[in-house]
C-alpha cells in the first residue's frame, strides 16, 4: 500500500488505531481566533446572556452591532458562540456552517452582506475548538454543534423550522448534510464547495474506509428539501466532481438548478466583484424558488 493510502495507514497505526483521531487531524485546521467574547453584564441573568465581541479585524469593528452573540451549550458539554444577524420581517433564516481554516470573526462581514442583500436572518456559529468555542474539533462534535444551534434557533430565537435553510461551505457541508438528512422540517439546503466524504478528498481508494468522515454522498440521498449545489470548476482543493456527485445523488424532487461557477476555485466564489453579482443573483433565485414552492 503506497501513496496517500499508505500514509494514512501509517497515521492510523501511530494513533493507536483511532480512526476518529486520524480523521480529526486530517480534517480540522482551526485558525487563531479573530475575536474574543465578553459577557454583557446587562443580560447576565438571562437564560442565554448576550456577549460583546472584540474584533481583531479592523473592518469588522464598525459592524459589531450587526449581530447578537450568545454562547450555546451542546449535549456533550461544549459551548459554541452563536452569531445572530436579524433582518426585519425576514421570510427565511440561513444557518451557516463555515469552512475549515476560518471562524465567525473572519466571516463576519460575509454574514452581514448575506443578511442585508438577501433580506434573510443569518445564524452563524463556530465549531467546537474554533473561535470562541470550547472543546476540540471532531466530526462528532460538529454534529452536536449544529444540533444545538438548530434547537437554539427554533426554541429560543423563535424561528420556524420550515423557514430554515442550512448552508454548508466546504467542511461545513458535513454537519449541514447530516442535519438535513435527519431534520425533514427545514426549508432548504445549500452545499457550497462541498465534499462527497472526507477520505474521497484525499484518495479514491476505499481500502481505508474506516478513516472516512462526513459521508455526505450517502446522507444526501435522504434529504427531503430543495437543495442548491454550488461548486467552482477550478477548485483544486475539492474537485468539482464532488459537487456533481452530490447533485446526482440528490432525490429528483430535491434537485434545483446547480451553480457550477466558471473560473472559480475553492474559496473565491462570491468574494470578488467579477462573480459576486451572479452569486447573489443565484441565491435570490433559489430563495424565490423556495417561496414559490412553499
Amino acid at each position: 500500500m503506497g501513496g496517500v493510502a499508505g500514509t494514512l495507514f501509517v497515521l492510523w497505526v501511530r494513533s493507536g488505531f483511532s480512526a476518529a483521531t486520524v480523521a480529526a487531524a486530517l480534517t480540522f485546521y482551526p485558525p487563531l481566533p479573530t475575536y474574543t467574547l465578553e459577557k454583557d453584564p446587562n443580560t447576565a441573568k438571562h437564560d442565554y446572556p448576550q456577549y460583546n465581541v472584540k474584533h481583531f479585524i479592523a473592518e469588522n469593528t464598525k459592524l459589531a452591532g450587526a449581530a447578537r452573540v450568545y454562547m450555546v451549550p451542546t449535549r456533550v458539554g461544549n459551548e459554541v458562540p452563536c452569531f445572530v444577524f436579524r433582518y426585519p420581517e425576514a421570510e427565511f433564516t440561513i444557518v451557516f456552517s463555515h469552512g475549515n481554516a476560518t471562524d465567525c470573526g473572519a466571516m463576519f462581514s460575509r454574514y452581514v452582506s448575506l443578511s442585508r442583500e438577501l433580506s434573510v436572518n443569518v445564524v452563524a456559529y463556530d465549531y467546537s475548538g474554533y473561535g470562541g468555542a470550547t472543546g476540540r474539533p471532531t466530526e462528532a462534535n460538529t454534529y452536536c454543534d449544529i444540533e444545538a444551534i438548530f434547537e437554539f434557533a427554533t426554541k429560543h430565537l423563535g424561528y420556524a423550522a420550515d423557514s430554515i435553510i442550512l448552508y454548508g461551505q466546504s467542511v461545513g457541508s458535513g454537519p449541514s448534510v447530516y442535519l438535513a438528512a435527519k431534520e425533514h422540517r427545514i426549508r432548504g439546503l445549500i452545499v457550497h464547495s462541498g465534499l462527497l466524504s472526507g477520505i474521497r478528498v484525499l484518495t479514491s481508494s476505499r481500502a481505508l474506509g474506516c478513516l472516512d468522515i462526513f459521508p455526505n454522498i450517502d446522507r444526501i440521498k435522504r434529504v427531503s428539501c430543495p437543495s442548491l449545489i454550488i461548486h467552482g470548476d477550478k477548485d483544486v482543493e475539492i474537485n468539482i466532481s464532488h459537487g456533481k456527485g452530490l447533485y446526482e445523488a440528490l432525490p429528483e424532487n430535491c434537485k434545483v438548478q446547480p451553480y457550477w461557477v466558471p473560473n472559480r476555485g475553492h474559496n473565491d466564489i462570491g468574494e470578488s466583484h467579477e462573480c459576486r453579482a451572479e452569486y447573489m443573483a443565484r441565491l435570490r433565485e433559489y430563495l424565490l424558488y423556495l417561496h414559490d414552492h412553499s
